[in-house]
């Protein structure tokens, strides 16, 4: 009588320990649940076979497989952190290349002297840690009669819940962004609009970042007037200087002579109008902003969404 409570006991003691191993973040792995079920299946046939186990020497299995468990959670999420830096650096240094290689073609010159789109094509280029030696490389490439300009544009989508998008796109083959975004719009939602109806709800604005770290605001402010910023506005981290596109570099140059450290400067859509969402809708408009920003083509996607408050 007592072996046979004795062995219910334990079988329970190891329920305890796959449902507790089961709590573990890291038991994300179908894999891994698995094998935990294939032993704990093992230990209760040993059981009825009369094999027993301490109780001590269950609580110990217990706290070795949490840990081990929580290792392997660790070096999942941290591999995954990893995955999601390099796919954005390289889509950084995607962009750059790019740049450099329109800026000599449109430009008309290899010389980033006399060349200004040229100029700031590397100083970007620069400031995402590009390295020099092939920022000379692809400034030969580009000056060559083999390689060819990459085709700049803009494509307009209606987002869930009337919301406008719009992609700025650098590419080289026009036929495969196409098909590629109406994958995503299959996918995600949403419709391609036709040429004007989204970007008639924006305004093309050149956007300087300054981190809020680096700068006092109301200097920072006097400093954007004096030099002929249009706005200033403040975002979670960053101060944001609006500039028309003309004025953009002008004012950067003026900035950074006034030793302010600029975190990044570009030609950006600023939304004129918002549209206001549900938190479903956001929920898939951010599903579809995620998937866009992940093609290559696409070097940045803006949008007029807000929570509804």
């Amino acid at each position: 009588m007592y072996a046979f409570i004795w062995v219910i006991f334990d079988i329970y003691v190891e329920m305890v320990l796959v449902f507790t191993a089961k709590s573990c973040r890291s038991l994300s792995d179908k894999a891994v649940q698995g094998d935990i079920w294939m032993c704990f299946i093992y230990k209760t046939i040993n059981k009825f076979a009369g094999v027993k186990k301490s109780f001590r020497l269950v609580l110990t299995e217990i706290k070795l497989m949490r840990f081990d468990m929580a290792g392997h959670s660790k070096w999942a999420n941290i591999k995954r952190r990893k995955e999601k830096v390099d796919a954005k650096r390289g889509k950084l240094f995607s962009r750059a290349s790019k740049e450099i290689i329109n800026a000599v073609k449109i430009g008309g010159s290899a010389d980033p002297k006399t060349n200004n789109r040229l100029r700031l094509a590397i100083q970007k280029a620069k400031e995402v840690n590009f390295p020099s030696d092939n920022i000379d490389r692809l400034i030969k490439k580009a000056a060559s009669a083999d390689q060819e300009a990459y085709y700049e544009m803009q494509y307009e989508l209606y987002g869930h819940g009337g919301v406008g998008i719009i992609l700025d796109i650098m590419t080289d083959n026009k036929n495969r962004i196409a098909s590629e975004i109406r994958i995503a719009t299959n996918k995600c939602g949403g419709t391609i609009a036709s040429p004007g109806s989204v970007a008639f709800n924006f305004d093309r604005k050149g956007v300087i970042q300054v981190e809020k770290n680096k700068v006092i605001e109301d200097e920072l402010f006097l400093l954007a007037s004096e030099s002929g910023a249009e706005d200033f506005d403040t975002s979670e981290d960053m101060f944001l200087i609006i500039t028309s596109i003309e004025d953009l570099y002008k004012i950067k140059e003026k900035l950074e002579h006034k030793e302010v450290i600029i975190k990044e400067a570009s030609l950006e859509f600023i939304p004129k109008v918002t549209v206001e969402c549900s938190k479903e809708d956001i929920e898939k408009n951010t599903k579809l902003i995620e998937y866009l920003e992940d093609l290559d083509d696409v070097d940045a996607v803006y949008h007029n969404m807000v929570e509804s408050s």
